[in-house]
């Protein structure tokens, strides 16, 4: 961190005078410009400076992987840097991630009084996601002959791939001990070569909860991504991407256990229900009905569903799971 030369005698922004406020700023940038009237979009005025500073009173941080000191950057320097960013440059949308450089960085900038070393990080960043994003929209993806594929999809399975893949799930379930790590296994093979149709397929005679993780960008594949909502959220923002930098891995730990509980309690619901109203199917019957009223990823069943399990509300006779602490979640 910076050295305690550069810490402050008093923590009010307020205590330094204007003169010095402008003789800072002025030995830092040159002479400023009239009040009010920057050169360009990237000048500051002493006065501008002065106001931002002030509206942003900062303490200067010890380590960053202290959690106390980070929700410091969140709840001030952030603010900080984003006020600045947007006076700047118009936008708020420059990153900087946390880390010590940067706040000490910040805090030198704010405790001297001008910000000419910050605005020039603020360059360099916005210079990297400007090029970032160029070079996302090079991307040239090679989507998939679509209405073939979706075709294909609805003609009759050929083969037995699904069947040999029970198989190989039971065999897996047979010979599990106290030392399996995971029940589960991966499916690899190259796009479009049937790994998804084939779960399909084995979800007609055995109960499946589907569930396709895709991102936004990739628009190659089929079938298509999950949503829990009418404005298309992907069930992968949800999963996967939806944290800021105070998420923990106990965060998605608590997220992801309550992903799955509220899936197989929803499951139980409908199957509940079904057994209700036709208590004569078998178990490969009702796993059929499952699979023609789920539909598939675009469909309006299936959407409501996961919007129910991605919802905030505590399963009824189960403790809310984001409070649970790690040790209970990892069966200690």
């Amino acid at each position: 961190m910076a050295s305690s030369e550069l810490k402050r005698q008093g923590s009010d922004p307020s205590d330094r005078s204007d003169s010095k406020r402008s003789r800072l700023s002025e030995s830092a940038s040159g002479p400023q410009p009239p009040v009010g009237k920057p050169a360009n979009k990237q000048d500051l005025t002493a006065e501008q400076v002065e106001a931002l500073c002030k509206a942003h009173p900062l303490e200067q941080l010890e380590e960053l992987d202290d959690l106390s000191n980070l929700a410091a950057w969140n709840t001030t320097y952030v603010p900080f840097y984003r006020a600045v960013c947007t006076e700047v440059f118009d936008t708020d949308d420059i990153i900087l991630k946390p880390n010590n450089a940067h706040a000490t960085l910040i805090h030198m900038c704010w405790n001297l009084g001008h910000l000419n070393g910050l605005i020039e990080i603020m360059k360099r960043e916005l210079e990297k996601q400007r090029k970032a994003s160029e070079a996302k929209a090079k991307v040239v993806l090679r989507p998939l002959a679509t209405p073939y594929v979706k075709h294909a999809w609805n003609t009759p399975y050929i083969g037995d791939a699904s069947g040999l893949l029970w198989q190989a799930i039971q065999g897996m379930s047979a010979r599990k001990n106290s030392d399996t790590y995971g029940n589960f296994c991966a499916i690899i093979q190259g796009s479009g070569t049937g790994k998804s149709r084939m779960v399909d397929q084995l979800a007609k005679t055995v109960f499946t909860i589907p569930a396709v993780f895709r991102e936004q960008a990739d628009s190659s594949g089929f079938p298509r991504a999950d949503t829990f909502d009418t404005n298309g959220r992907l069930l992968e923002r949800f999963i996967v991407s939806e944290h800021d930098t105070q998420t923990t891995a106990l965060d998605l730990h608590r997220r992801h256990l309550l992903f799955l509980l509220k899936a197989l309690s929803q499951a139980g619901d409908w199957i509940r229900k079904e057994k209700e109203t036709h208590p004569n199917k078998t178990t490969g019957e009702i796993a059929l009905c499952w699979h023609e009223w789920l539909g598939g990823p675009t469909t309006k069943n299936r959407r409501d569903f996961y919007k129910e399990v991605t919802n905030d509300s505590v399963l009824p006779n189960f403790t809310d799971v984001m409070d649970e602490d790690e040790d209970i979640l990892a069966g200690k």
